[in-house]
């Protein structure tokens, strides 16, 4: 609606508009997570080059926190084959942070 040059909005309107005034929440997708400390062990062994430091839930995290990352989506990795219980045990830590 428009009345003397003001645009008028109906409670419906308001409360889409407020909520795209709010910042857009950041979220990667695709990522794998793993742990050589991991009770369950490994189905086959990642590279080499891929240990704790840059590859467990904590290091995704810290990346997370230094890139404006709000979220992340976790796909099961292959070294734990069938075995989803790390990735649950993340998931369970930090649902504000990990999906």
């Amino acid at each position: 609606l428009l009345a003397c040059g003001t645009l008028l909005y109906s409670p419906r309107h308001q409360r889409a508009v407020s909520a795209m005034a709010t910042a857009p929440k950041v979220i990667d997708s695709h990522l794998h997570v793993w742990s050589a400390a991991w009770p369950s062990g490994f189905a086959s062994a990642p590279p080499d080059s891929l240990g704790d430091d840059v590859s467990s839930a904590e290091a995704l995290l810290a990346a997370m926190d230094a890139s404006g990352v709000d979220k992340s989506l976790i796909v099961q990795p292959s070294v734990y084959a069938f075995d989803h219980s790390y990735v649950l045990d993340c998931m369970g830590k930090h649902p504000d942070r990990l999906a």
